[in-house]
């Protein structure tokens, strides 16, 4: 639990760093914002790499995956007689090959998920030490943890994203079929795709009400249908998991990442700053879909795994928001979100950990 409360405090450290302008601290010249996102992003990689089995919701279930394929001698034979998509059951193969020890899948796999995601932020936010406060804070940092797979694919879709920024649309789309094979949710992002293209903002807020409006009153069918392509998630049909806190959690997040939308929208952009690109407005759209998601997620709880989808690019839309803004605003801005997230990461910490996550209390591989 400790080391939960010296990470909120670090993190907050490096914005406190960010955010200091030189002429306050001259030696902040030696620790730009890039410098300091790499040595975040490098510790939370460090953690996820060597974590023991205890720390995440599924990493017992990963490592206990590892060594079935491991005794496998067939990789054709592995693939079609394993549950899992076939590019990580293939990965799972291949480094089983290299040793036995299954801590090996929680190194690679770490190392591509959080230094994609720290390139992503790196190139995008404006601020990026902020967008990794929220990255930890809002426990994006606790499912990359628990759900390796998924971590995978939202690493491909980060790099589908960048390419869509350079309308590169061909590697886009072949992003995210890979992406889909390693966590078939991900093509998701095939409508999303299309709907991006949506040239004005009302017309795409209309035809995303629409789709929104059509599932929530086809939700049965549609639960039905994904039960047939994702036959591993019966638990999010079942009443057990809504009993878990599901909704609860649903019902938080809409109100967390609503207020983030609603006050980054409110503000206004100081007099000198740049004018809004096209990423920016991509960044709101993904934001906004993260709310109707929650929304369809508490009717249909399957839809709640496909959240993580759009969390990275709310993280960099609000810090975005914030660099526009005038120096005095931004300032208690800033102040005001650093407690907000710190309070909310807290709350959830000491009253829904382990039930929601179990990054803690946090153990390393070597300590079994």
């Amino acid at each position: 639990m400790e080391l939960f409360f010296f990470n909120a405090a670090f993190f907050a450290l490096l914005c406190g760093l960010e955010a200091t302008p030189l002429s306050v601290y001259p030696q902040r010249r030696y620790l730009n914002s890039k410098f300091l996102l790499g040595l975040g992003i490098s510790y939370l990689c460090f953690l996820a790499m060597f974590r023991g089995a205890s720390c995440g919701n599924d990493t017992e279930n990963y490592r206990e995956f590892f060594q079935v394929v491991a005794s496998q001698k067939n990789l054709w034979h592995t693939i079609r007689h394993t549950s899992f998509e076939p590019l990580f059951t293939a990965l799972t193969f291949f480094l089983s090959r290299l040793t036995r020890d299954p801590q090996i899948l929680f190194i690679v796999t770490s190392l591509f998920s959080f230094a994609v995601t720290g390139r992503f932020l790196a190139k995008f936010s404006l601020a990026p030490c902020f967008s990794l406060y929220l990255f930890f804070t809002l426990q994006i940092f606790d499912f990359y943890i628990s759900g390796i797979r998924q971590a995978l694919a939202i690493a491909l879709l980060l790099l589908a994203y960048e390419a869509m920024t350079q309308k590169k649309n061909l590697r886009t789309l072949l992003l995210i079929l890979l992406a889909g094979l390693f966590h078939r949710t991900a093509w998701l992002w095939f409508p999303v795709f299309f709907l991006l293209r949506v040239r004005r903002r009302r017309a795409f807020l209309g035809v995303t009400a629409l789709v929104g409006a059509v599932c929530l009153v086809s939700s049965r069918y549609l639960v039905a249908v994904i039960a047939s392509i994702f036959p591993r998630y019966q638990l999010y049909f079942g009443s057990s998991y809504l009993k878990s806190g599901a909704k609860l959690s649903l019902i938080l997040y809409f109100l967390v990442f609503g207020l983030v939308l609603l006050v980054g929208e409110l503000v206004g952009d100081r007099e000198d700053a740049p004018v809004r690109s096209g990423r920016d407005e991509w960044d709101f759209r993904l934001s906004f879909l993260l709310l109707v998601v929650c929304v369809l997620g508490y009717t249909a709880p399957i839809f709640s795994r496909f959240l993580q989808y759009f969390q990275l690019n709310l993280c960099v839309y609000f810090a975005n928001r914030l660099h526009r803004m005038s120096i005095q605003t931004r300032k208690i801005l800033l102040l005001a979100s650093l407690a907000a997230f710190a309070a909310y990461a807290c709350t959830i910490h000491l009253f829904r950990t382990p039930e929601w996550y179990t990054t803690y209390p946090f153990v390393f591989c070597w300590d079994h």
